[in-house]
């Protein structure tokens, strides 16, 4: 009389502890960047129509505490995109891509560079209201104008090469490329607002590739 079999033990094959730590850092930066971006798009929603619109001299707005937190929140968001566009290296797409590092690196280089010049506008322009207002309203619009807006086309050339190199590798989903790239290059036209754009964009982006996981 034969014995029963016994039914052999299955096992469950877990993933090498490399790729478990490349998965746990990408979900981690992808949540960090939905609430930079978050950050921003409410940033911009509620104040940036008062920075944007407001018609007093920019001597008289700068001094006013929506500008202070507007600003230092724009900054707050812009480094911690510094850091996360890096750490975004391990994020794959749909067809197993992931996005060039060189890229990566240039997106982190101009966050930090905008977050300067964001710092500027939060802190040194208060200062000039108070001891030499003339330099913020003197043509063409302020002294500092040019250094900062230096720093933005660099962080516009960066996010816009960020998202080609994310549409080419369909890392993240093509609408919303489309939208973080319209809103970069929107920034000469609509200042602050361009925000919503940027950040609902990157909130898309990180939620849409979390969901994939």
């Amino acid at each position: 009389m034969s014995s029963p079999s016994t039914p052999a033990p299955t096992s469950t094959a877990t993933p090498p502890a490399p790729a478990r730590h490349a998965a746990t850092s990408a979900r981690r930066a992808l949540v960090a960047l939905a609430g930079a971006g978050g950050l921003l798009a409410v940033n911009g929603l509620t104040l940036g129509p008062r920075m944007m619109f407001d018609p007093r001299p920019y001597s008289e707005i700068a001094g006013t505490g929506a500008h202070l937190v507007h600003y230092v929140v724009w900054t707050v968001a812009l480094v911690a995109l510094s850091q996360i566009y890096p750490r975004l290296a391990d994020v794959r797409g749909t067809a197993g891509r992931t996005l060039p590092a060189p890229v990566l690196v240039l997106a982190g280089a101009a966050a930090a560079l905008d977050a300067c010049a964001r710092f500027v506008l939060a802190f040194v322009n208060p200062f000039l209201v108070t001891h030499a207002p003339e330099l913020l309203d003197t043509p063409p619009d302020a002294v500092l104008l040019v250094p900062t807006l230096g720093a933005g086309v660099l962080a516009m050339v960066a996010t816009v090469a960020f998202g080609v190199a994310a549409w080419r590798r369909r890392v993240f989903p093509r609408a919303a490329v489309v939208l973080l790239v319209v809103g970069a290059v929107a920034i000469p036209a609509v200042g602050p607002l361009s925000n919503v754009l940027v950040g609902s964009g990157l909130v898309w982006a990180a939620l849409a590739a979390l969901r994939r996981r």
